[in-house]
């Protein structure tokens, strides 16, 4: 003791005067995080539904809670909300997903600076934590978190983690037990949430037990207290969790699939993507790759790396095949053993890059057989990540440069830079979003053996009537795909050119369609439909109806209501309004907001001389699809009816915008034109009628109609005397005609 006592102390250095922080600051910093976050979201707010955002796209009811899509009935709740609160449009939903990206990122913030606070580096803390919520909040990786409106359930998942993780920081420093009980329970609660928006979140217990191990102070008997009560809410939630979401079940199956058939492709389990073919062992080699990629945008965020959908992600058959599987293993290896053996050295550095490596092992290494390859999955790994790099690299400049922290104005020069920079990046990679067809046209780019997305591009010209492009993506992927032995989206293609060549109609190539599809498929309601609709345009409805029955057999929810609309619109057509009209209530039935039921029962309504309500059910048609060219002509006909020109010009317009397939639309707009006189202009979108199918008789009783509208009954006598002459029109027609003539 003496000679402890006696020792000559050396002279303490003062440590450079650092600014105080206040509360004034804090909140500043926030809010111009959270501007700069809502500018760089803003631009795309009514921007495309894209791929798996038919999920949060379709109608639901709180009774239907029990049975929403898969286990993340949290996030389903969110979307159903949404439904009641702004409808279908996009522009509500994005704007929940852009606050909760808010939320986070200000949890980022005060994670990183409460924990600094605690470990006593108050020198740093407001730069490091303003730095690392501007980098997490504003970096594009985490656009298909927030832009791409299904992945809510990622975004919303991580807040329960990140807000899970605030509350054991609670539990951890409060004074009082009971205190610090409460919180470490509702801390456990809130993980429970997360697990119930997206099964990822179970790892939020992993990584509150990394953040204890390297960011927490505490003595050795209160971690062993502290330590057990966690155990016991973890367990508890465990348990509760086992038995709400059967993952028991899923786990045994996933071990024994792992273990028993590691070199083998799969295929046919609901937790993996349909059409994967690839094995365990070749999904994992393939995420040394997929990792080292993550890595690198996050390094350089180029908005010209960014991919949304990569489904066909080249796989690795081996450690060598390519050999950049090898460079991405000593990569990953290389970082967690950096972060291992670094671990006093660079504290924050390493728990960021154990904290991003952890989170992301589910999805990536475990999950075999999903997706290989998605950008959204970054978004819990890098809010830990943002806080290690960001506070170690203030620590260095604090260590290399003590004067700079001196300085009040650099954490704010320092965050506008991160901000300007990432945020200009999330500005342009978010502009694909725009439009299906910039986003798709993006991701086939870059992905060029990406089948899904050529079909989901042409899909996008269909929708906006570029009917060529459409007609070639489809048939490249019905190519591609046959050539891949790959059923999945080369199904999808051939079906909706089938469908297409059927609304034509060229029975021909539709024939042939079908023919292809039963070569390489597995019986499928995409099949028995096209034979469905294929016979019914022969005339054999009975045998239309069988196969229309068999696809209604199959579990997909839009298949039964697709094909209930399909059986109605037969039995109209076949003269049974009846039976029609109970087929499209069960289509409603399933889905609510399928704006091809609601145009069949609008015709019903308006072959029986129901008009009010014929209106009615064209205009809900519309509203749920907007784009619904039959309404749209349908309606038009109905004002140009009741008086009102104008409106009937303006629809018929919107109805022939798209150059839709079909003839309909295009005797509307002739119909409308006619009627004011102009019959030159008329007849040409006539005979664009005749050849989209339309009967020349069809074209000439329409103008009659537009004859008799006009008062001049003699010009609709003749026309309807030529008619009568014609040996080309049916029965059904002729009686028509006559009953037209009789009553002038």
């Amino acid at each position: 003791m003496r000679l402890r006592m006696g020792r000559k102390r050396k002279k303490k250095i003062p440590a450079p005067e650092i600014p105080a922080v206040g509360r004034k600051e804090v909140l500043v910093a926030l809010l111009i995080l959270s501007l700069s976050i809502v500018l760089s979201y803003c631009w795309v707010l009514d921007g495309t539904w894209a791929m798996d955002d038919m999920v949060a796209n379709r109608s639901v009811n709180i009774a239907d809670i029990t049975n929403l899509a898969g286990y993340r009935k949290i996030a389903m709740l969110t979307f159903m909300l949404n439904q009641k609160i702004g409808g279908f449009s996009p522009v509500s939903y994005r704007i929940v997903n852009i606050l909760i990206h808010i939320i986070n990122s200000i949890l980022v913030f005060f994670i990183a600076f409460r924990t600094l606070n605690n470990l006593d580096r108050r020198d740093i803390s407001f730069s490091a934590s303003f730095l690392a919520a501007a980098f997490f909040g504003l970096h594009p990786i985490n656009i298909n978190a927030v832009t791409y409106i299904v992945q809510r359930m990622a975004s919303l998942a991580t807040l329960f983690v990140l807000l899970s993780l605030v509350l054991y920081f609670f539990g951890r420093t409060a004074g009082k037990k009971a205190v610090s009980m409460l919180f470490l329970i509702l801390s456990g609660f809130s993980l429970s949430l997360g697990v119930l928006t997206k099964e990822n979140a179970i790892l939020g217990i992993p990584l509150i037990g990394l953040y204890e191990i390297f960011l927490i102070r505490t003595e050795r008997k209160r971690l062993i207290l502290v330590g057990g009560i966690v155990l016991v809410v973890l367990v508890a939630g465990g348990i509760f969790l086992m038995n709400v979401l059967d993952l028991g079940t899923k786990l045994r199956e996933f071990v024994e699939v792992f273990t028993t058939h590691f070199n083998e492709p799969l295929s046919g389990y609901d937790w993996m993507a349909k059409d994967a073919g690839w094995s365990p062992k070749e999904h994992i080699l393939t995420e040394f790759r997929i990792l080292s990629r993550y890595l690198g945008l996050i390094v350089f965020p180029l908005p010209s790396r960014f991919v949304f959908d990569w489904w066909g992600y080249p796989i690795s058959q081996s450690l060598t095949e390519p050999f950049s599987t090898l460079g991405g293993l000593f990569l990953l290896t290389g970082l967690i053993l950096f972060a291992v053996l670094g671990r006093k050295r660079f504290p924050f550095l390493s728990f960021g890059i154990l904290w991003y490596f952890l989170a992301i092992s589910l999805e990536s290494f475990i999950a075999v057989g999903s997706d290989l390859y998605f950008e959204h999955r970054n978004y819990l790994p890098m809010t830990g990540l943002s806080f290690g790099v960001l506070a170690e690299a203030a620590l260095f400049i604090k260590k290399r440069s003590p004067r700079v922290f001196e300085q009040r104005a650099f954490p704010w020069i320092a965050a506008i830079v991160v901000i300007s920079v990432l945020g200009g990046f999330t500005i342009k990679r978010n502009m694909v979003f725009r439009d299906s067809i910039t986003l798709w046209s993006d991701t086939v780019k870059k992905a060029e053996g990406n089948l899904r997305a050529r079909v989901a591009l042409g899909n996008a010209y269909l929708r906006e009537g570029r009917l060529d492009d459409a007609i070639r993506l489809y048939e490249e992927s019905v190519r591609k795909g046959f050539a891949a032995r790959s059923p999945l989206f080369f199904t999808d293609a051939a079906y909706t050119l089938g469908m297409m060549y059927l609304s034509r109609p060229d029975l021909e190539k539709a024939e042939r369609i079908i023919s292809v599809l039963e070569k390489l498929t597995t019986p499928s309601w995409q099949i028995n439909v096209l034979k469905g609709l294929y016979l019914q345009k022969k005339g054999y409805l009975s045998k239309a109806i069988g196969f229309f029955e068999k696809a209604r057999e199959y579990e997909s929810p839009f298949a039964k209501t697709l094909v209930n609309t399909m059986m109605g619109d037969a039995y109209l057509e076949g003269g049974l309004p009846g039976k029609a009209k109970r087929y499209y209530e069960r289509a409603l039935a399933i889905d609510p907001k399928f704006s091809s039921a609601y145009y069949g029962l609008a015709q019903i309504a308006l072959r029986q001389n129901r008009p009010d309500e014929g209106e009615r059910l064209l205009r809900k048609a519309l509203e749920y699809d907007p784009a619904n060219v039959l309404a749209l002509a349908d309606l038009s006909d109905l004002m140009l009816i009741r008086g009102k020109t104008e409106k009937a010009l303006e629809l018929a317009r919107r109805a022939v915008f798209r150059s839709p397939p079909m003839y309909q639309p295009y005797i509307s707009m002739g119909n409308v034109l006619y009627f004011m006189g102009d019959k030159e202009k008329a007849d040409k979108f006539y005979e664009r009628a005749i050849r989209n199918g339309a009967r020349r008789d069809i074209v000439i009783f329409s103008k009659v109609r537009m004859h008799i509208l006009r008062g001049e009954r003699n010009e609709a006598k003749r026309l309807l005397q030529e008619l009568l002459k014609s040996r080309d029109i049916s029965d059904r027609m002729r009686n028509v005609i006559r009953n037209a003539y009789d009553s002038l």
